[in-house]
Protein backbone atom coordinates (compact mmCIF):
# COMPACT_ATOMS: atom_id res chain seq x y z
CA UNK A 1 0.00 0.00 0.00
CA UNK A 2 2.73 2.22 -0.01
CA UNK A 3 2.95 2.72 4.09
CA UNK A 4 6.39 1.08 4.44
CA UNK A 5 10.03 1.97 3.31
CA UNK A 6 12.83 -0.03 2.22
CA UNK A 7 14.33 0.27 5.85
CA UNK A 8 10.74 -0.80 7.26
CA UNK A 9 9.65 2.80 8.76
CA UNK A 10 6.10 4.49 7.97
CA UNK A 11 6.77 6.69 4.51
CA UNK A 12 4.25 9.92 4.48
CA UNK A 13 1.49 7.29 3.22
CA UNK A 14 2.20 5.63 6.17
CA UNK A 15 1.59 8.22 8.73
CA UNK A 16 -1.35 9.76 6.71
CA UNK A 17 -2.81 5.94 7.28
CA UNK A 18 -1.85 5.80 10.71
CA UNK A 19 -4.00 9.22 11.94
CA UNK A 20 -7.22 7.76 10.10
CA UNK A 21 -9.94 5.74 12.07
CA UNK A 22 -10.44 2.60 9.54
CA UNK A 23 -8.22 -0.13 8.08
CA UNK A 24 -5.41 0.35 5.86
CA UNK A 25 -7.08 -1.02 2.89
CA UNK A 26 -10.14 1.52 3.32
CA UNK A 27 -7.25 4.37 4.96
CA UNK A 28 -5.12 4.48 1.50
CA UNK A 29 -8.44 3.86 -0.81
CA UNK A 30 -9.77 7.20 1.21
CA UNK A 31 -5.88 9.25 0.78
CA UNK A 32 -6.50 7.90 -3.29
CA UNK A 33 -10.05 9.53 -3.47
CA UNK A 34 -8.58 12.81 -1.89
CA UNK A 35 -6.15 13.27 -4.62
CA UNK A 36 -8.85 12.68 -7.12
CA UNK A 37 -11.49 15.19 -5.34
CA UNK A 38 -14.18 12.47 -4.56
CA UNK A 39 -13.18 11.88 -0.74
CA UNK A 40 -16.85 13.22 0.13
CA UNK A 41 -18.14 10.15 -1.91
CA UNK A 42 -15.93 7.90 -0.96
CA UNK A 43 -16.35 7.86 3.16
CA UNK A 44 -19.26 6.23 2.25
CA UNK A 45 -17.52 3.73 0.15
CA UNK A 46 -15.12 3.12 2.73
CA UNK A 47 -18.32 3.27 5.27
CA UNK A 48 -20.13 0.37 3.53
CA UNK A 49 -17.39 -1.65 3.06
CA UNK A 50 -16.10 -1.39 6.78
CA UNK A 51 -19.31 -2.53 7.97
CA UNK A 52 -19.54 -5.39 5.13
CA UNK A 53 -23.03 -4.69 3.75
CA UNK A 54 -23.26 -6.56 0.16
CA UNK A 55 -26.33 -5.46 -2.23
CA UNK A 56 -27.90 -8.57 -3.76
CA UNK A 57 -29.61 -6.13 -6.46
CA UNK A 58 -30.60 -7.78 -9.80
CA UNK A 59 -28.90 -6.75 -13.04
CA UNK A 60 -25.21 -5.29 -13.47
CA UNK A 61 -23.04 -2.78 -12.07
CA UNK A 62 -19.34 -1.71 -11.33
CA UNK A 63 -19.29 -2.61 -7.50
CA UNK A 64 -21.26 -4.42 -4.80
CA UNK A 65 -20.51 -1.82 -2.85
CA UNK A 66 -21.64 1.01 -4.64
CA UNK A 67 -25.13 -0.92 -5.41
CA UNK A 68 -24.74 -1.33 -1.78
CA UNK A 69 -24.85 2.61 -1.55
CA UNK A 70 -28.18 3.04 -3.66
CA UNK A 71 -30.09 0.48 -1.79
CA UNK A 72 -29.16 2.11 1.53
CA UNK A 73 -30.19 5.06 0.16
CA UNK A 74 -33.98 3.53 -0.39
CA UNK A 75 -34.61 2.79 3.02
CA UNK A 76 -32.16 5.13 4.92
CA UNK A 77 -34.13 4.95 8.39
CA UNK A 78 -32.93 0.89 8.84
CA UNK A 79 -30.42 0.16 11.32
CA UNK A 80 -27.57 -0.98 8.96
CA UNK A 81 -28.17 2.54 7.09
CA UNK A 82 -27.90 4.30 10.00
CA UNK A 83 -24.79 2.81 11.01
CA UNK A 84 -22.93 3.57 7.49
CA UNK A 85 -24.32 7.04 7.84
CA UNK A 86 -22.02 7.62 11.44
CA UNK A 87 -19.11 5.59 9.89
CA UNK A 88 -19.21 7.88 6.89
CA UNK A 89 -19.46 10.99 9.28
CA UNK A 90 -16.70 10.08 10.93
CA UNK A 91 -14.27 9.50 8.39
CA UNK A 92 -15.21 12.36 6.73
CA UNK A 93 -14.14 14.36 9.91
CA UNK A 94 -10.96 12.48 9.85
CA UNK A 95 -10.51 13.74 6.42
CA UNK A 96 -11.79 17.43 6.87
CA UNK A 97 -14.20 16.66 4.72
CA UNK A 98 -17.99 16.77 4.07
CA UNK A 99 -19.82 13.45 3.67
CA UNK A 100 -21.72 13.82 0.53
CA UNK A 101 -25.41 13.11 0.46
CA UNK A 102 -26.46 9.16 0.43
CA UNK A 103 -28.94 10.06 -2.21
CA UNK A 104 -25.90 11.18 -4.35
CA UNK A 105 -25.17 9.99 -7.75
CA UNK A 106 -22.44 8.45 -7.38
CA UNK A 107 -18.99 8.58 -9.81
CA UNK A 108 -18.75 4.65 -10.16
CA UNK A 109 -16.00 4.73 -12.21
CA UNK A 110 -13.84 7.25 -10.11
CA UNK A 111 -14.60 4.99 -6.90
CA UNK A 112 -13.77 1.86 -8.63
CA UNK A 113 -10.22 3.27 -9.53
CA UNK A 114 -9.04 4.76 -6.46
CA UNK A 115 -10.09 1.47 -4.68
CA UNK A 116 -7.13 -0.06 -6.46
CA UNK A 117 -5.19 1.88 -4.10
CA UNK A 118 -6.19 -0.12 -1.47
CA UNK A 119 -6.26 -3.92 -2.62
CA UNK A 120 -3.66 -3.66 -5.56
CA UNK A 121 -2.82 -7.32 -4.47
CA UNK A 122 -6.65 -8.23 -4.93
CA UNK A 123 -6.74 -7.89 -8.47
CA UNK A 124 -8.26 -10.98 -10.35
CA UNK A 125 -8.58 -12.42 -14.31
CA UNK A 126 -11.89 -13.72 -14.96
CA UNK A 127 -10.51 -17.08 -16.85
CA UNK A 128 -13.76 -17.59 -19.29
CA UNK A 129 -16.07 -14.48 -20.12
CA UNK A 130 -19.17 -16.81 -19.23
CA UNK A 131 -18.08 -18.43 -16.12
CA UNK A 132 -17.41 -17.38 -12.35
CA UNK A 133 -13.75 -18.75 -12.31
CA UNK A 134 -11.23 -15.98 -11.47
CA UNK A 135 -7.54 -16.20 -10.79
CA UNK A 136 -6.11 -14.04 -8.16
CA UNK A 137 -2.80 -11.93 -7.69
CA UNK A 138 -0.16 -15.20 -6.48
CA UNK A 139 -1.91 -17.36 -8.50
CA UNK A 140 -4.64 -18.67 -6.47
CA UNK A 141 -7.66 -20.01 -8.10
CA UNK A 142 -11.29 -18.17 -6.93
CA UNK A 143 -15.12 -18.22 -7.43
CA UNK A 144 -17.20 -14.87 -8.02
CA UNK A 145 -20.34 -14.95 -6.08
CA UNK A 146 -23.62 -15.43 -8.31
CA UNK A 147 -25.27 -12.60 -6.87
CA UNK A 148 -22.34 -10.16 -7.58
CA UNK A 149 -23.23 -7.46 -10.08
CA UNK A 150 -20.01 -7.40 -11.14
CA UNK A 151 -20.26 -9.46 -14.11
CA UNK A 152 -18.72 -9.65 -17.59
CA UNK A 153 -15.88 -7.49 -16.53
CA UNK A 154 -12.18 -9.80 -17.08
CA UNK A 155 -10.55 -7.67 -14.54
CA UNK A 156 -11.75 -7.35 -11.26
CA UNK A 157 -11.07 -6.29 -7.50
CA UNK A 158 -11.90 -8.91 -5.00
CA UNK A 159 -12.87 -6.90 -1.82
CA UNK A 160 -14.23 -9.58 0.35
CA UNK A 161 -13.42 -12.49 0.21
CA UNK A 162 -13.51 -15.82 1.84
CA UNK A 163 -10.11 -17.95 2.12
CA UNK A 164 -12.23 -20.95 1.32
CA UNK A 165 -10.61 -24.97 2.33
CA UNK A 166 -7.03 -25.33 3.45
CA UNK A 167 -6.63 -27.76 0.66
CA UNK A 168 -4.71 -28.07 -2.95
CA UNK A 169 -6.91 -26.75 -5.76
CA UNK A 170 -8.95 -25.24 -2.92
CA UNK A 171 -11.08 -21.98 -4.48
CA UNK A 172 -11.65 -18.57 -2.34
CA UNK A 173 -15.48 -17.45 -3.07
CA UNK A 174 -15.41 -13.44 -3.72
CA UNK A 175 -18.12 -12.02 -2.06
CA UNK A 176 -18.01 -8.62 -2.81
CA UNK A 177 -16.24 -6.92 -6.02
CA UNK A 178 -15.19 -3.88 -8.23
CA UNK A 179 -14.94 -3.77 -12.47
CA UNK A 180 -11.22 -3.03 -13.05
CA UNK A 181 -10.42 -0.95 -16.24
CA UNK A 182 -7.32 -2.23 -18.11
CA UNK A 183 -6.35 1.23 -18.52
CA UNK A 184 -5.80 1.83 -15.28
CA UNK A 185 -3.00 -0.35 -15.36
CA UNK A 186 -1.32 1.54 -17.65
CA UNK A 187 1.70 3.14 -16.21
CA UNK A 188 1.09 1.32 -12.82
CA UNK A 189 4.14 0.79 -10.82
CA UNK A 190 3.06 -2.63 -10.75
CA UNK A 191 2.49 -3.30 -14.17
CA UNK A 192 5.44 -5.01 -16.24
CA UNK A 193 6.31 -7.10 -19.04
CA UNK A 194 8.35 -10.61 -19.20
CA UNK A 195 9.30 -12.88 -22.02
CA UNK A 196 8.78 -16.28 -21.25
CA UNK A 197 10.10 -19.16 -22.74
CA UNK A 198 8.64 -22.50 -21.99
CA UNK A 199 8.04 -26.18 -23.83
CA UNK A 200 4.87 -26.93 -25.95
CA UNK A 201 3.97 -30.53 -25.20
CA UNK A 202 1.15 -30.25 -28.09
CA UNK A 203 3.63 -29.21 -30.63
CA UNK A 204 6.40 -30.43 -29.04
CA UNK A 205 8.74 -27.55 -29.99
CA UNK A 206 9.79 -24.10 -27.75
CA UNK A 207 8.26 -21.47 -27.28
CA UNK A 208 8.59 -17.81 -26.72
CA UNK A 209 6.04 -15.66 -25.20
CA UNK A 210 5.57 -11.54 -24.19
CA UNK A 211 3.29 -11.34 -21.28
CA UNK A 212 2.38 -8.36 -19.77
CA UNK A 213 1.67 -8.76 -16.12
CA UNK A 214 0.11 -6.82 -12.60
CA UNK A 215 2.18 -8.26 -10.07
CA UNK A 216 2.47 -11.87 -10.90
CA UNK A 217 -0.79 -12.09 -12.40
CA UNK A 218 -1.05 -12.30 -16.67
CA UNK A 219 -3.31 -9.68 -18.67
CA UNK A 220 -1.76 -10.91 -21.88
CA UNK A 221 0.28 -12.99 -23.54
CA UNK A 222 1.56 -12.72 -27.46
CA UNK A 223 3.95 -14.35 -29.11
CA UNK A 224 7.55 -13.62 -30.01
CA UNK A 225 10.16 -14.72 -31.97
CA UNK A 226 12.44 -17.34 -29.93
CA UNK A 227 15.74 -15.52 -29.54
CA UNK A 228 16.76 -16.51 -25.71
CA UNK A 229 18.63 -19.52 -27.02
CA UNK A 230 20.26 -20.49 -23.64
CA UNK A 231 16.44 -20.63 -22.18
CA UNK A 232 15.38 -22.76 -25.35
CA UNK A 233 18.00 -24.99 -24.74
CA UNK A 234 17.31 -25.62 -20.75
CA UNK A 235 13.16 -26.07 -21.93
CA UNK A 236 14.66 -28.88 -24.50
CA UNK A 237 16.97 -30.36 -21.91
CA UNK A 238 13.60 -31.01 -19.29
CA UNK A 239 11.60 -32.08 -21.75
CA UNK A 240 13.88 -34.67 -22.77
CA UNK A 241 14.66 -35.80 -19.11
CA UNK A 242 10.97 -36.02 -18.27
CA UNK A 243 10.63 -38.26 -22.02
CA UNK A 244 14.36 -39.45 -22.85
CA UNK A 245 12.98 -42.16 -25.10
CA UNK A 246 10.43 -40.24 -26.98
CA UNK A 247 13.06 -37.48 -27.25
CA UNK A 248 16.31 -39.16 -28.05
CA UNK A 249 14.01 -41.70 -30.27
CA UNK A 250 16.31 -44.63 -28.49
CA UNK A 251 17.05 -47.79 -30.11
CA UNK A 252 17.37 -50.97 -28.32
CA UNK A 253 20.91 -50.68 -28.33
CA UNK A 254 20.82 -47.43 -26.61
CA UNK A 255 17.95 -48.30 -24.20
CA UNK A 256 20.33 -51.52 -23.10
CA UNK A 257 23.36 -48.86 -22.57
CA UNK A 258 20.96 -47.46 -20.25
CA UNK A 259 19.58 -50.34 -18.03
CA UNK A 260 23.34 -50.89 -17.67
CA UNK A 261 23.84 -47.60 -16.34
CA UNK A 262 20.78 -47.69 -14.15
CA UNK A 263 21.76 -51.40 -12.92
CA UNK A 264 25.08 -49.74 -12.20
CA UNK A 265 23.50 -46.43 -10.49
CA UNK A 266 21.44 -48.94 -8.26
CA UNK A 267 24.56 -51.06 -7.07
CA UNK A 268 26.96 -48.41 -6.77
CA UNK A 269 25.83 -45.37 -5.65
CA UNK A 270 29.57 -44.06 -5.40
CA UNK A 271 29.83 -44.06 -8.91
CA UNK A 272 28.25 -41.53 -9.51
CA UNK A 273 25.86 -42.32 -12.63
CA UNK A 274 22.21 -40.56 -12.42
CA UNK A 275 19.62 -43.54 -12.34
CA UNK A 276 16.97 -44.52 -14.72
CA UNK A 277 14.32 -41.57 -15.16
Amino acid sequence: LGALGADGGLTEVGRQLQRLPTSPRLGRTLLAATERGLVEQAVWLAAVLAERQTARARGVGDADAIASLRELAMRSGAPEARRVARLARQLSRALGATAAPLETAWDAEGLCEVMLSGWPDRLCRRLDPARPELVMVGGRGARLDARSVVQGDELLLALDVDAGQRRERARSLVRSAARVDSAWLEGHADTHERDVVRWDAEELRVTASRERCFRDLVLSSRPVPLADREAAGSCLAEAAARDPERALALDERARATLNRMALVARTVPDAGLPEAP
